[in-house]
This record gives structure tokens, C-alpha cells and sequence, in this order.
């Protein structure tokens, strides 16, 4: 193993940083433009034959959601919901409509290797709980 090897096992805990930092970034972004035109995203998930109350639980879970990932508090029960999110988001939206999912794949993907990562150590749920949630 080089040095760079080494040094790279023994600091992965930054690897669940990154990844924490940007899906958290991107949803909470979806989330504000969601939040900004709350009127075109109700219209659109009428589009798509879902309820009202569904595009502000998907603006909530986006928002909300990704500020608790970005700050490593609840990350794998919200992550969970990041991912039947972005499954359903592929289903509904993407795939009916001709493709270009692959962004929403990669957050998926994201999404899921958080469910199964956690936090990591470098988050707000080790330093106030000691342990991963």
C-alpha cells in the first residue's frame, strides 16, 4: 500500500462527508425551487395524477430533508425517504417522458449508499448522540 493509500484508508470518514454535503446541497436546491413555485409544482404532480399534498411533502422532504443529510442528523432514515423519492421521481416523471433520469439515478444511488453508510463520523449525529442514528 503507498502512503497515499494509507493516508486515504485511515481519513475515509471525509468520503461520507462529500457525499453527505453535496446530495444534501442538491435536494435542499430542488427543494427551494419547489418551495419558489409552489403553484407549477402542485400543477405538475396533478400532471402526473398525484394529490396536492404529495408536492409539498416531496418540497418538505427536499428542503428539509436534505439540510438534516448536509448536516449528518437522521441521515439514514431520511436518506431512506431520499430514495423512495427519487425511485418514484424516476417512475412517474423521467421514464414516461422519454428519459434524461440519470441525474435523478445518481441522487437515487446517493440516497441508498447513505441508507446503508450513515452519517459517518464527521456529522452532528456523532458529536450530539455519540453514535449513528
Amino acid at each position: 500500500m503507498t502512503v497515499c493509500t494509507k493516508w486515504l484508508s485511515k481519513h475515509s470518514e471525509w468520503g461520507h462527508l462529500v457525499l453527505r454535503v453535496v446530495l444534501g446541497l442538491v435536494f435542499m436546491i430542488h427543494g427551494w425551487s419547489k418551495f419558489n413555485n409552489m403553484a407549477g409544482t402542485v400543477n405538475f404532480f396533478g400532471t402526473l395524477g398525484l394529490p396536492a399534498f404529495v408536492a409539498y411533502l416531496v418540497m418538505a422532504l427536499e428542503l428539509g430533508g436534505g439540510a438534516l443529510i448536509l448536516l449528518g442528523l437522521f441521515t439514514r432514515q431520511v436518506s431512506i425517504l431520499g430514495t423512495i423519492n427519487m425511485f418514484f421521481a424516476i417512475i412517474l416523471a423521467k421514464l414516461p417522458s422519454g428519459g434524461n433520469y440519470e441525474f435523478d439515478l445518481s441522487l437515487l444511488g446517493m440516497s441508498l449508499a447513505l441508507v446503508f453508510l450513515g452519517s459517518g463520523k464527521l456529522s452532528l449525529e456523532k458529536a450530539l448522540f455519540k453514535k449513528e442514528l
